[in-house]
């Protein structure tokens, strides 16, 4: 990289001890701008980030090792906002759930590692909120109760992969 008037300027490349890329991406005035790539110290790709004077905006997605997608999601002025989804290392769906200013808020659905649905429930202020639910593998009710200020409340109710109550 580069530096005018004493700040970083143009794209940066950095790299390990052991001369393998690790980071791409642009600086104006030393604040990241653009897309910026991480890379795993085998040179595949781990980050795909978006700045906007050096802030994180729009876009951003992690990978594993294997190169499939991890997690992806959206940044509103540095802070997570939107739906966000996680991935296992074989591409399926485990988690999908929901960020304002940075604190989950509203839905968010588990999945069991055959893509069936796990948990449902939600978020307030990054605490569970209201009706939650939990399944069994083979998609019957395995836990059913409600949340206030992330504390569990009142009666949970729990069930045998049969059907039957747990009593």
């Amino acid at each position: 990289g580069s530096f005018k008037d004493g700040k970083k300027d143009g794209f940066w490349k950095y790299y390990s001890l052991n001369g393998k890329l690790i980071k791409i991406g642009q600086y104006i005035e030393s604040k990241e701008e653009g897309l910026w790539k991480s890379y795993f110290h085998s040179g595949q790709l781990l980050f795909e980030q978006n700045f906007k004077d050096g802030k994180l905006v729009g876009l951003w997605k992690e990978y594993h090792l294997n190169g499939k997608l991890r997690e992806e999601g959206n940044f509103m002025d540095n802070k997570k906002a939107g739906l966000w989804k996680r991935y296992d290392t074989n591409g399926k769906p485990r988690l999908e759930f929901n960020y304002k200013d940075d604190k989950k808020e509203g839905l968010w659905k588990e999945y069991h590692l055959d893509g069936k649905l796990s948990k449902i429930g939600s978020h307030k202020n990054g605490l569970a909120e209201g009706l939650w639910k939990e399944y069994h593998l083979d998609g019957k009710l395995s836990k059913i109760g409600s949340y206030k200020n992330g504390k569990s409340l009142g009666l949970w109710k729990f069930f045998f992969e049969t059907g039957s109550l747990f009593a």
